[in-house]
């Protein structure tokens, strides 16, 4: 579809990136247009690891900590990564990494010097899931807009044409 309004912001891609940089936008009544040219967003778990400074970027987005809060997931279940080269490989796993050693609660308070927040674990399609919703109860018209895919894009002096 062609459009040719202008908008101050244009953002291609409705990922974490994408989403996260509508939500700024939005919070600052910013005119923007997001596209994806998705039509659906994958539920394929692509990332699961929110660390300590996508928390604290996430912290200045009213009410989106307490979002992702009541989404995470335990700990323990990203605290090991087993490694190996098949997923039906009879030798099984060669490697594994602990990313708390030497055990949680002390790796959680090493991390606690440099940040105010902790890292998380959510699944990619849990955080865009909720930085969607978020997307949708904050005031504004801004639009997001799907199955649209960029082709081009010709800037103006002080707006982005599409």
């Amino acid at each position: 579809m062609l459009y040719r309004k202008t908008h101050d912001f244009l953002i291609i891609g409705a990922g974490p990136v994408g989403l996260t940089t509508a939500l700024f936008l939005k919070k600052f009544n910013i005119d923007f247009l997001l596209l994806e040219k998705k039509s659906l967003f994958s539920t394929h778990p692509s990332a699961h690891y929110l660390n300590m400074r996508t928390m604290e970027v996430f912290s200045e987005i009213d009410g989106l900590i307490e979002k992702i809060e009541n989404r995470i997931e335990n700990r323990e279940f990203f605290r090991y990564y087993r490694y190996c080269r098949r997923l039906f490989d009879k030798n099984g796993v060669f490697a594994i990494s602990d990313h708390f050693k030497p055990n949680i609660d002390e790796k959680l308070r090493e991390l606690a010097k440099f940040s105010f927040r902790s890292p998380v674990h959510l699944p990619q399609f849990s955080l865009l899931e909720v930085l969607i919703e978020k997307l949708s109860e904050m005031k504004g018209n801004q639009q997001v807009l799907l199955e649209e895919e960029v082709e081009d894009i010709r800037p103006s002096k002080e707006k982005v044409c599409e």
